[in-house]
């Protein structure tokens, strides 16, 4: 399936499934953006969280993201979209909202306000991606009301 296929609705598919194609490709793109702005500017954003050194470790960090944003874009344009595939999805942004929870205490003196905003607010998106993602499972597993 292709990528406008999965976001448009015009293949033919499961309409249970829309909501969580369009969640997880949300998920993909920002992702994606953010592997990208972290692959390419690394040592730049680390610079402007307070945090010189740690330039190399957030390209590796988008290295990360940028398999997550593929493996995410991937489950998305499957036919039929796999739930168990979902689940990961939505077990992988649980994690890294808890781990970025778990983190921020011992990375606030190492980092500036603005990186500690940043941490929040990624945490914020990606929590949004898993409440998205988990509505679109329960559409799709006939346990909530498509379009409701």
């Amino acid at each position: 399936m292709k990528l406008i296929d999965a976001w448009a609705g015009t293949a033919p598919f499961d309409m249970r499934s829309r909501l969580l194609r369009r969640v997880l490709l949300c998920n993909a793109g920002s992702s994606f953006l953010f592997a990208v702005l972290l692959l390419g500017a690394g040592s730049w954003t680390a610079g402007l969280i307070g945090a010189p050194e740690a330039g190399p470790l957030l390209q590796v960090l988008g290295g990360g993201l940028l398999v997550f944003a593929l493996g995410v874009e991937w489950v998305a344009t499957r036919q039929p979209l796999q739930p168990s595939h979902g689940w990961a999805v939505v077990a992988l942004d649980i994690s890294w909202v808890a781990g970025s929870a778990v983190l921020l205490p011992f990375l606030a003196s190492h980092i500036n306000l603005l990186g500690e905003a940043a941490i929040i607010a990624v945490a914020l998106v990606v929590l949004g991606w898993a409440l998205g993602q988990i509505r679109g499972l329960r559409q799709l597993e006939g346990t909530a009301p498509v379009g409701a």
